[in-house]
């Protein structure tokens, strides 16, 4: 039987302030999608670095929840400290990050992003590369745009820019942090149409963290739904189910040098 290709057990994460939350135990199949839910976007940015083999300690970042325990699984090989830097860089490339602070490579066109990421992902030659990253635009509605310059992209057609990235890259695992706060309705249909083709036809599975269930446009639904919410152990009540009323943070992706991580 194929091992699982994520799965937690017994995840415990400090969201600062003395709330700790014990996130319930995930296993998610090849060919399957699942939405893990939370009120605070600190606990959904730790997990989804957390599975996508980036310690949310090793950020910096203060906005991340901090893993205090837990166990994290990659097809079936434990993912902790003792994990080289190496096998991490690999596991990069069958993981698909996107979130709000994802990056394309400033100075070039649509097309050359992607072609030169397929390239160096994939060893890809120009022109199959090429060939590629048009085809994975078409799919997004973004075929018009393939000699746009990454700094002209704004808004949703930035965020349909990094998912076409994600999917060029034709990852094991897609990961999707609040999917709202980067596509609008349209584009996030086309996104979710994409994926599950590449989960119909391949082993590969997909995580999509966002504050609570039923906050999407009609028609888009994972195989299954989690809670990270579990209890709040500094007061025995129960973390927020509910998202703020407007989600904080950057609401698109922010300009920087690199590919998508």
């Amino acid at each position: 039987m194929d091992e699982p290709v994520l799965s937690w057990r017994d995840l415990r994460l400090d969201a600062g302030g003395g709330r700790l939350v014990e996130a319930a135990d995930l296993t998610l199949e090849r060919g399957r999608s699942v939405l893990a839910y939370h009120g605070d976007p600190k606990i959904l940015r730790a997990v989804a670095r957390l599975a996508a083999a980036r310690p949310a300690k090793l950020t910096g970042d203060s906005e991340i929840a901090t893993c205090k325990s837990g166990e994290i699984r990659w097809r079936g090989a434990a993912l902790d400290k003792k994990t080289r830097p190496g096998d991490r860089m690999a596991l990069a490339r069958e993981i698909a990050l996107v979130d709000t602070d994802s990056k394309l490579l400033l100075g070039t066109r649509l097309i050359e992003t992607l072609a030169l990421d397929l390239e160096y992902n994939q060893g890809l030659f120009n022109p199959a590369a090429r060939k590629e990253a048009l085809e994975t635009l078409d799919r997004l509605g973004l075929a018009d745009l393939a000699d746009t310059p990454q700094e002209r992209l704004f808004g949703p057609e930035r965020g349909l820019a990094l998912m076409a990235l994600a999917l060029s890259r034709r990852p094991t695992l897609f990961i999707i942090d609040r999917p709202r706060a980067l596509l609008d309705d349209d584009g996030f249909r086309l996104v979710w149409r994409a994926i599950s083709e590449e989960l119909k036809s391949s082993d590969r599975a997909a995580l999509i963290l966002d504050y609570a269930p039923g906050l999407w446009p009609s028609g888009i639904e994972t195989d299954d739904e989690l809670s990270l919410s579990s209890a709040n152990k500094s007061s025995g009540r129960q973390s927020a189910e509910q998202p703020p009323d407007q989600p904080p943070g950057d609401h698109s992706a922010r300009d920087g040098f690199g590919i998508l991580r």
